[in-house]
């Protein structure tokens, strides 16, 4: 048991699992259940990692059949916690909490500081996983907090990971680079090769979403990123080579990537993130003009392991652009509208800067290209908070007020745009001065 732990924290996933397998089969059930529950704790907690919640909700659920009444409660605790933690990719929130409140309950209850930090990070990660961002960070930074304070390094770190996209999910780059920092600084400290692979991407991540892609390209062509075992891990490495890739205009790189990568996606979770990919895809794909490809990928129904009633707003942003931007490519422009429309509905609903914003990047030019310029200008002015700080939203305005005439206006945002753009390019149309015009309308707002 205790090397299996060990082989666990160390990221010897596949030992630990074998391990535990190998003394489940020798503890029939009534044969010290207790040790026999936290078996299947530890093997749950390693299957999890792996990416096999479905198998690690098994491990959990059958842990707290196991457990003897006179069982230590942290036990039980642990046992919930795991089960609630690993039924969110399959969208058991209700149970999930309801799991993870009892266990912090019984963690606190214990004074058990490790304990009740965890599931602090549980239910922020949670809150991550249904788009919920800033609802997610109190337990994350309470967790951050928590778990620094026991030094649980590995959790800690988990942790970090869960901040850094919550950061960039409220379009708030700065907060996120200062935690990647932070987390890169300590990566040494970490004896797991996965996690220490999860921390570069995390800075390179950061890299990416700042435009510092040279960088974000040495990151993520470490050879240590080939070899993570977890499904999940596997996937965030392949999200990101292709985002890279599609956003320095490497269209077959980005395909290819995009497309091994959905390929190889995981049978549960992350599934917000998949619909993302396929958008990369479809983007590179029309790009280089592969018209069949890219049909396929906007006609790319939600993945089977999500009943359409627990689709995430997130989800239906990605797909509703997906068949927007075919629309837009096959000159179908009431179609366009309406994805686009829907599009913005769905981030709306979410609530995610980050999902409003890539609406208003994706429909402005489209939406100025084909006269409708007070729509234009009313997605602009729904992102304009956070154009100081976010180069898509910035790069939004300087195009609505170059469209407009506005030279003054035009000017000042085209300046906040570099001061912001790193090795993004800003188109060259856009940098040249526009003829004044006075306020004229284009377009019914709301139309689109």
């Amino acid at each position: 048991m205790r090397l299996a732990q060990v082989d666990y924290r160390e990221g010897k996933l596949a030992d630990a699992d074998a391990a535990m397998t190998a003394l489940l089969a020798r503890l029939t059930p009534g044969t010290n259940d207790l040790l026999r529950g936290r078996a299947l704790i530890v093997r749950g907690s390693t299957r999890s990692r792996l990416g096999d919640f479905g198998a690690a909700y098994v491990d959990f659920d059958a842990a707290l059949a196991a457990l003897p009444r006179d069982a230590p409660p942290v036990e039980r605790a642990r046992a919930l916690s795991g089960r609630g933690s690993s039924g969110v990719p399959s969208h058991r929130f209700d149970a999930a909490l309801a799991d993870m409140g009892e266990a912090r309950s019984l963690f606190a209850a214990a004074g058990d500081a490790f304990g009740t930090a965890r599931v602090d990070a549980n239910l922020g990660m949670l809150e991550l996983y249904r788009s919920r961002p800033g609802a997610a960070l109190p337990y994350l930074d309470a967790a951050a907090t928590g778990l620094a304070a026991v030094g649980a390094q590995h959790e800690w770190q988990v942790v970090l990971t869960a901040q850094i996209e919550a950061q960039l999910s409220l379009l708030q780059p700065e907060q996120a680079a200062a935690i990647a920092e932070r987390a890169w600084r300590e990566r040494e400290r970490s004896k797991d090769p996965e996690q220490r692979v999860d921390l570069a991407l995390d800075r390179a991540h950061v890299l990416v979403a700042t435009g510092r892609y040279r960088d974000a390209a040495a990151l993520l062509a470490d050879p240590a990123n080939d070899a993570v075992q977890g499904a999940v891990l596997r996937a965030r490495v392949a999200a990101l080579r292709a985002d890279l890739a599609l956003r320095q205009r490497r269209w077959n790189d980005a395909a290819a990537l995009a497309h091994a990568a959905l390929a190889d996606w995981p049978a549960q979770g992350g599934a917000r993130d998949r619909e993302a990919v396929a958008l990369i895809e479809l983007r590179a794909r029309l790009a280089l003009s592969q018209t069949a490809a890219a049909r396929e990928l906007a006609q790319r129904l939600p993945a089977a392991d999500v009943p359409p009633t627990d689709a995430l707003p997130a989800d239906g942003v990605f797909r509703e652009l997906r068949r927007a931007e075919w629309r837009v490519a096959q000159g179908d422009v009431d179609g366009a509208a309406a994805a686009f429309r829907d599009a913005l509905a769905a981030a709306e609903q979410g609530g995610v800067p980050a999902s409003i914003a890539g609406v208003a990047a994706s429909a402005v030019p489209w939406l100025i290209e084909h006269g409708r310029l007070d729509d234009a200008r009313a997605l602009a002015g729904r992102v304009a908070p956070w154009a100081p700080r976010d180069f898509d939203c910035a790069l939004v305005q300087v195009r609505v007020l170059h469209a407009g005439g506005a030279v003054e206006a035009w000017r000042a945002a085209l300046d906040a745009a570099h001061a912001l753009a790193g090795e993004r390019e800003i188109p060259p149309a856009l940098t040249q001065a526009p003829a004044a015009r006075r306020g004229e309308s284009h377009g019914a707002v709301g139309r689109f």
